[in-house]
This record gives C-alpha cells, structure tokens and sequence, in this order.
C-alpha cells in the first residue's frame, strides 16, 4: 500500500512540467532564468491533498491495529473441549474401582500373616509377640505402659538362630540394620513356636536370596513350602528341587 501512495505521489509531480537550469542532457544552463512557477504548484497541490494522505494513513493504522487486536484475541481465547460422554465417565470410574479393588487386594495380602508366637505368661509379665507376614517380620516388646515396635523386611533379615530346651526356647535374628555384635534376641517362647518360626523365617530368607516366586502361592501352600526349605536337613533337596522346576518351567 506504501508503494502504490508513493508511486501516485511520483506519477502527480510528474504531471507538472517545469523548466529549470537543466537540459535533457544534464547540462546547466546559466543564460535561462530559473522559473519556480512549476515548484509553486506543486507545493499548492501537495498541500491540496494532505488530507488525503491523512485519511489513508488513518485507514492503514486502522487496519493493522484491527488485525493485531483480532490476532490476540484468538490467541488468548479459551478453547473450549468436548464434554465426555457420560459412557466415558462411566468406564473412567469402572477402571478407578477395578484399580482400588486391586491396591486394597495387594495391601491386605501383603499383611496377611503367616506365622505369630507370643512369649510364655507369667514368665514374661508384658509378653513380647512375633508376626511374619508376607512382606516384613515385627517385633513388638512391652513393657510397664510402653511398647516398643520394630519391622524389619525379610531382605533385611540375614540369618535366623534358636536356642531350645525341654520347655522354652530363644529367637535370635541377624539383620542389616544391626550390628553382628548386637544381636536382636527374644527369649522365653514355646520350644515348637521356636522351631516353627525359625524354619519358616529360614525359608523365607533363602527363597528372597533366590529370588523364588512366591506371591502366587496360597497362606497354607506358602507356610509349608516356607517350613519345608528352612528345615536344616532338607534344605540342600528342596532347594535343589525348586531351582530344577524353575528351569522346567
């Protein structure tokens, strides 16, 4: 548009013939007075046409400031989504159940417990108890209006010992958390207690060593399997027998 204005400016000057002190061949000419009767009119119809000029400097900044308003409203403008259907809706809040279902399955299964033991009444006045559930042994020592409680997860647990007589036995645990110098120990259990949780917790150890999987395995299926690998005398038969169908399968 600037060109076509300046082109129309150029054409309209032109139209005013006008002699001066050139010739056509870019020679002055000093004998031939100047004549600025030609400059004159040019000047009076420059002048004419200002106005002209105006309005469509007007309507040019009109015209560009419209397209940069129109061109932030678009920008800015909120885009508005389509609306789920209520079939979406429906299929969303199925698979947030189907997925709440699962968590709550997985947090109660990972709590279920195996094996408990408590230490023998009166023996032990506030008597200490011992639950190995799927994911972590704990420990719970009382004492006069106080517990202390302690869970440790059976990667953790290093090795298990006991200590048995005619009647009671001992439980000590070696873990990642404690020292080898400072053994965790819980004394005064039944003698079969003893036993059973030293061979299922045994197990235990050995299956997460080897990576055994065990998640699918029923709370009956799993205690026995568990019993079974920690056993002192059976344990280098059933080892072998699970690693050979694992390679099976």
């Amino acid at each position: 548009m600037l060109i076509i204005i300046l082109r129309f400016i150029i054409a309209f000057v032109d139209n005013f013939p006008y002699t001066g002190g050139i010739t056509q061949e870019g020679a002055i000419m000093k004998d031939e007075p100047i004549n600025t009767n030609g400059s004159l009119e040019i000047a009076t119809a420059l002048q004419r046409h200002i106005p002209f000029f105006h309005s469509i400097g007007r309507k040019l900044g009109q015209t560009a400031t419209g397209a940069i308003v129109k061109t932030h409203k678009i920008l800015t403008k909120d885009i508005a989504l389509p609306r789920p259907s209520l079939a979406q809706i429906k299929q969303v809040l199925w698979n947030d159940s189907i997925s709440r279902q699962k968590l709550f399955k997985i947090v109660e299964r990972s709590n279920e417990q195996l094996v408990t033991a408590t230490t023998v009444f009166p023996i032990d006045v506030f008597p200490d108890t011992i639950i190995l559930d799927r994911t972590k042994l704990t420990i719970t020592r009382r004492s006069f209006l106080m517990a202390d409680v302690m869970s440790i997860r059976i990667e953790d647990i290093l090795n298990v010992s006991a200590t048995v007589g005619p009647f009671f036995g001992s439980l000590t645990f070696a873990t990642r958390v404690l020292s080898s110098d400072d053994h965790f120990t819980i004394r005064h259990l039944w003698k079969d207690d003893v036993l059973h949780l030293k061979h299922v917790i045994q197990g235990y150890v050995i299956a997460c060593q080897n990576n055994l999987e065990t998640d699918s395995l029923s709370r009956e299926e799993l205690v026995e399997t568990l019993c079974e690998l920690g056993q002192d005398s059976h344990r280098s038969r059933m080892m072998q027998t699970i690693i050979s169908s694992r390679s099976i399968q």
